[in-house]
C-alpha cells in the first residue's frame, strides 16, 4: 500500500520517454529564460513478468567436453545461461545460526582443530590447478582467509595477504607473506586495499558464507589488474559440518553441481561483461562423486569457477554499463533502460565535454538506484525508475541526505508530512503516473540549497493559483489536463526566475489568454511525437552529405 498523499502511485506501465519542456512566452517580469532540455527518445519497452530461477532440484550440470589442455573444464564462458534478473530472494541467504560470525568462528575453530577441507588428492588436485593460474611473482590477495591456502610449496608471489575473521588461525598460515587483516566481509565488504593492486583474489572454501557476494566480488574486481583472475574453490557442503548453521540456506538445500552455477551467477550479477573467461571446473580426483554427488559429503570433492578481469572498456556503452553494475538494487532490464537513456544523452551532447560529463553520471544514476532499492514493488516499475534515475543523474543529483529524504519522501517510502510533499501530492492527483515522474525529478534536486528552498516553499501556493487561474480560463479542460500545465508551467517558467519575477508569475498567467493556454497544453501533451520528429530531424542532419561531398 503507498502511503496517502505521496506524489507518486503508480500502477503499470508501457512506453518509457524523455520530457520535452515546450516553448511558450516567458512572462514578462522574469529575469531568465526558462531552461529547456535537449529532445531524445528512448526505445520503447514494456514491463515483463520476471523469468523464475531454475529448478534447484535438478541434479546434472551441463557437462560439456572437456578440452584436455584445460584439466577439469566443465562449463566453458559460452555455456552459462542466465535469467534476466538475481534470481534469489532474501530468505535464500538466510542462516541457521544468528550468532555473531566472530563468536561462532571462534567455537567452530576449536572444533575443527585446524582440519583441512580437501583430502590429499583433493589438496594436490587443487594446487595443480593454482599453479596452472597462478604466475610466478604474483601478487595474491585471499579473502575469507584461515589457516590453510592449500597453495603448492615453492609457488613463488612477491604478495600473499589474507583477509579473514580469525587472526589467530591466519597466523597459522605460512602461505601468507604479510601481516593478516582480521575482518568480517559479512559486516564490511569494502576492502581496505587500492584498487588495480592485486593480480589474484583467492576465495576459497568461504563463498558458501557470503551475505553479499556480489558486493564482495565487485570489491575483487576492484583490487584486481585488468587480467588478473579471481578464483572461487569450494568442497562437499558437508566437509565443514561445525560450520554448517552459517552457510546460506540455498548452499544447504543445494547440490555441488547447482553450486557451480550458482558462483557463477555471482560473477555474472556482480560486475556483467566486467568479467571474462567464466568457467567451472570439477577437479574431483578419478574415482570420487565429483558433480554428481548430491550430497556432497566427501572431501575429495573440490570445484572452481573463476573469471579474469576485463580490459576497462573504451566506448560509452560499455563504461555506462560498467558504472551502472555497481548497484545490486537494479535488475537487467532497469540497466538496459538507463542505459538507453543515457546514450541518447550522450549522442546528443553538443561537446566532447557534455558527452563525457554523461557517461560519467551513470555512477549518479547507481546512487539513486541505491535509494530506489527500499521502494515497494508495483510502485515504480522498470521504464519509470529508469526515467527518474538517468534524469535526477544528470540534472542535479548530490546524493546529499536532503535529496535522498526528499526523494523518499515524494515516493511515500517514509511518512508523508504536510508541510509539503502532502499537499504536492493532492494537487497533482489527476496527473499521468509519468509526468508526476518527471515533475519529481525536476523538484528533487532543488532540495538543500538556500535558492532551492526558497523556491520550494513558494511552489505551493503559486502552484494551487495557475492550478485555479487555468481552470477558470478552461473550465472544460480535463482536470488532469489542468494540472499538467500548471506544474509544467511552475518547472519551465516559475523556478528558473529570480524572487522579484517569481512575485509576479500568478499576475503574469492571469493576463494570458485562454488561446495560449490551449496552445502550450496541446504542445505539452505532445511532446513525444514533437521529440520524435525532432530527434529524426537531427539524425537526418548529421547523415547528410557535407557539401564538399556532394
Amino acid at each position: 500500500m503507498r502511503r496517502a498523499g505521496a506524489l507518486l502511485c503508480l500502477a503499470g506501465c508501457a512506453d518509457a520517454f524523455t520530457g520535452l519542456s515546450v516553448g511558450r512566452p516567458v512572462p514578462k517580469a522574469a529575469a531568465v529564460t526558462a531552461v529547456r532540455r535537449p529532445t531524445c527518445l528512448a526505445a520503447t519497452m514494456s514491463s515483463e513478468t520476471k523469468p523464475k530461477m531454475a529448478k534447484t532440484d535438478s541434479k546434472d550440470f551441463p557437462v560439456l567436453e572437456v578440452d584436455p589442455l584445460d584439466t577439469g573444464l566443465k562449463v566453458t564462458p559460452n555455456a552459462w545461461k542466465w535469467p534476466v534478473s538475481w534470481p534469489y530472494a532474501g530468505d535464500y541467504f538466510s542462516r541457521e545460526s544468528s550468532e555473531a560470525d566472530a563468536d561462532f568462528y571462534r567455537v567452530a575453530a576449536a572444533a575443527l582443530a585446524n582440519a583441512k577441507a580437501f583430502d590429499e588428492d583433493a589438496e594436490k588436485a587443487l594446487q595443480g590447478h593454482f599453479s596452472r593460474f597462478i604466475s610466478p611473482g604474483a601478487e595474491v590477495l585471499e579473502i575469507g582467509a584461515g589457516a590453510h591456502s592449500y597453495l603448492p610449496s615453492g609457488l613463488p608471489r612477491s604478495r600473499h595477504v589474507g583477509v579473514g575473521l580469525s587472526k589467530q588461525e591466519m597466523d597459522a598460515n605460512n602461505a601468507l607473506l604479510e601481516a593478516p587483516v582480521e575482518q568480517d566481509v559479512n559486516a564490511r565488504p569494502k576492502l581496505d586495499f587500492e584498487d588495480a593492486s592485486f593480480d589474484v583474489v583467492l576465495i576459497t572454501n568461504a563463498i558458501e558464507f557470503f551475505l553479499e557476494p556480489r558486493a564482495i566480488l565487485r570489491e575483487a574486481l576492484r583490487v584486481l589488474r585488468p587480467g588478473g583472475r579471481c578464483i572461487v574453490s569450494f568442497t562437499g557442503k558437508d566437509a565443514y559440518k561445525p560450520l554448517k548453521a552459517k552457510q546460506v540456506k540455498m548452499w544447504r538445500d543445494m547440490n555441488d553441481a547447482q553450486h557451480m552455477w550458482v558462483i557463477g551467477s555471482y560473477f555474472h550479477f556482480s560486475a556483467g561483461e566486467s568479467w571474462a573467461e567464466l568457467k567451472g571446473y570439477d577437479l574431483t580426483p578419478a574415482g570420487s562423486q565429483g558433480l554428481m554427488s548430491n550430497f556432497g559429503s566427501n572431501k575429495s570433492a573440490v570445484y572452481v569457477v573463476q573469471a579474469v578481469k576485463a580490459e576497462p572498456p573504451k566506448d560509452a556503452s560499455g563504461r555506462i554499463r560498467q558504472a551502472l553494475r555497481q548497484c545490486d538494487s537494479m535488475e537487467s532490464d532497469e540497466l538496459d533502460l538507463c542505459c538507453l537513456r543515457l546514450l541518447s544523452d550522450f549522442n546528443d551532447a553538443d561537446t566532447p565535454a557534455e558527452a563525457e560529463a554523461v557517461v560519467e553520471s551513470a555512477s549518479k544514476v547507481a546512487e539513486v538506484y541505491a535509494v530506489l532499492g527500499g521502494l515497494a514493488k508495483g510502485i515504480l516499475y522498470p521504464p519509470y525508475k529508469a526515467l527518474l534515475a538517468s534524469r535526477l543523474a544528470t540534472d542535479g543529483w548530490t546524493n546529499s541526505d536532503a535529496q535522498i529524504a526528499a526523494l523518499k519522501e515524494g515516493l511515500g517510502m517514509t511518512k508523508v508530512g504536510e508541510d509539503f510533499w502532502g499537499p504536492l501530492g493532492k494537487l497533482t492527483m489527476q496527473m499521468a503516473p509519468e509526468d508526476k515522474v518527471l515533475l519529481l525529478t525536476s523538484l528533487i534536486p532543488l532540495f538543500g540549497t538556500p535558492r532551492g528552498d526558497k523556491s520550494l516553499a513558494a511552489l505551493l501556493p503559486t502552484l494551487e493559483a495557475a492550478i485555479s487561474t487555468i481552470q477558470e480560463k478552461l473550465p472544460k479542460a480535463d482536470p488532469g489536463d489542468v494540472q499538467l500545465l500548471a506544474t509544467d508551467l511552475i518547472v519551465t517558467d516559475f523556478l528558473p526566475m529570480d524572487d522579484s519575477a517569481q512575485s509576479n508569475f500568478v499576475s503574469w498567467l492571469a493576463d494570458e489568454s485562454p488561446e495560449d493556454l490551449e496552445s502550450w497544453l496541446n504542445d505539452r501533451k505532445n511532446y513525444k511525437e514533437a521529440a520524435k520528429v525532432a530527434h529524426e530531424e537531427a539524425e537526418a542532419a548529421k547523415n547528410a552529405p557535407r557539401s564538399s561531398e556532394v
